[in-house]
């Protein structure tokens, strides 16, 4: 179910004529696909000071916001044919550390209490983990980084789902304890299930 959402979710963003038509206007500009990248990640530095600040609401819809604005650059090098490695990879690095920006921002407003505090920090470290696991897999067999086995791509919680999730738990902020605690268990089950999907890809090479 949740697969199929975050499915569905990517689909939208990639396939959405108000994304291709936005990305064809940056193309006859001559805009070079890594400057978007880079706007997109100045863009994503917004949502956190909302969430530093008590503002969770208006951080959720700016950060859908930027999510959307995130897929405008891939959209861009493809149509311009200039899709590189060094492009997918500054995109990558940069949603981790857009990623880590969201988290210091909800840290930075329960500084005062320890409980929702050290939650935030395991859920952070763990969303850190889901994208490790999967780039270092990717990195260790060709088979994963070209996308042919797909076992490193299962769990809950890839990013897509952990932006979704994030931006929902935003409109019930009451309830951060229980929902950030489901959010942790979530995000350490896709890990597992990476770690022991790799250790199948492994295995099975070695067999």
């Amino acid at each position: 179910m949740v697969g199929r959402i975050s499915d569905l979710w990517r689909r939208l963003k990639r396939e959405r004529p108000a994304i291709k038509q936005v990305a064809h206007l940056l193309s006859r500009t001559g805009i070079h696909p890594n400057v978007v990248t880079l706007t997109g990640f100045l863009l994503s530095l917004i949502p956190p000071l909302f969430y530093a600040s008590g503002r969770p609401v208006l951080g959720a819809v700016l950060l859908l916001f930027t999510s959307v604005f995130d897929s405008i650059d891939g959209t861009l090098a493809r149509m311009s044919g200039r899709e590189t490695r060094f492009g997918a990879f500054l995109d990558s690095s940069l949603d981790r550390f857009s990623e880590f920006a969201l988290f210091l921002g909800i840290a930075y407003y329960f500084r005062g209490e320890p409980l929702n505090l050290f939650l935030t920090l395991i859920a952070m470290f763990g969303s850190f983990m889901v994208s490790y696991t999967r780039a270092r897999a990717e990195g260790l067999d060709e088979a994963v980084a070209r996308g042919e086995d797909s076992r490193m791509k299962v769990g809950p919680m890839d990013r897509t789902l952990r932006i979704l999730y994030i931006f929902f738990m935003s409109f019930l902020w009451k309830y951060y304890p229980l929902l950030i605690s489901i959010y942790i268990v979530l995000v350490y089950v896709t890990v597992l299930r990476r770690m022991y999907g790799f250790f199948k890809v492994d295995s099975g090479k070695a067999g």
